[in-house]
């Protein structure tokens, strides 16, 4: 073998060990590890108050960004994204819906406030698709999670549901490619009892915080019997 068809052999393998550490170096992202994006919501910040739930209620989970990772991300006046091709499309058109196998990474930042037109205060929510799938993360305008809370003998437990489209005409399914973001929000509450919450997603779950909640978040305000509950 000639020296030059050596150093030609040399020059390939480099290069192909180099191509695949790299490649590797950009699949693995460690969202978990990633700075939260700085959220500037332009919402007046004057008489704002926390949310206050009696009973199990809706998630209403608005998507406010969907896209590649940022640093920062605008909260505009109206709290809705624009509908555009790449991250909203007819149901019928995509059917790969969230799955319990989708690998998610979700984080909840304490340390930033959104407020909501109602003047509510709520936590920014990053969902990032560490899958190599696209995925359908919500539809009707809202992504698919909800809320749990740990009761007093420190068990999880929900204390949102999901909301049911009522009907299928003209569904949107909200759309998530691998490596993407989007950014939502959850109500901070107040109420009478102080425990850990987390987000719940498939079979993902965001990072535990504390906060407060009433007890009786964790019931149906509908008996066995589908008769309204009194309020406590």
């Amino acid at each position: 073998m000639t020296k030059l068809l050596k150093n030609l052999l040399i020059f390939i393998f480099f290069c192909f060990v180099f191509s695949c550490s790299n490649t590797k170096n950009k699949a693995e992202i460690n969202f978990e590890k990633l700075n939260f994006p700085k959220i500037i919501n332009y919402k007046d910040s004057e008489n704002t108050k926390l949310a206050s739930e009696i009973w199990l209620s809706y998630a209403d989970n608005i998507p406010k960004y969907i896209g590649k990772l940022v640093d920062s991300v605008i909260i505009n006046k109206e709290e809705k994204l624009e509908l555009d091709n790449k991250h909203f499309v007819h149901f019928s058109m995509y059917k790969n819906i969230l799955t319990d196998s989708i690998q998610l990474g979700i984080k909840v930042d304490t340390n930033q406030i959104i407020i909501n037109k109602k003047k509510l205060k709520s936590f920014p929510v990053a969902i990032y698709n560490k899958s190599t799938d696209t995925i359908s993360i919500g539809s009707h305008g809202r992504i698919y999670y909800i809320l749990e809370a740990q009761t007093q003998t420190k068990q999880w437990e929900p204390i949102q549901k999901y909301s049911i489209p009522f009907c299928g005409t003209g569904m949107v399914s909200i759309i998530l490619a691998p490596k993407e973001m989007a950014i939502s929000s959850i109500l901070k509450y107040k109420g009478n009892f102080k425990t850990k919450i987390r987000i719940k997603m498939g079979q993902n779950y965001s990072n535990e915080f504390y906060g407060y909640i009433n007890k009786s978040q964790f019931e149906s305000e509908w008996d066995k019997n589908e008769n309204g509950k009194t309020n406590l």
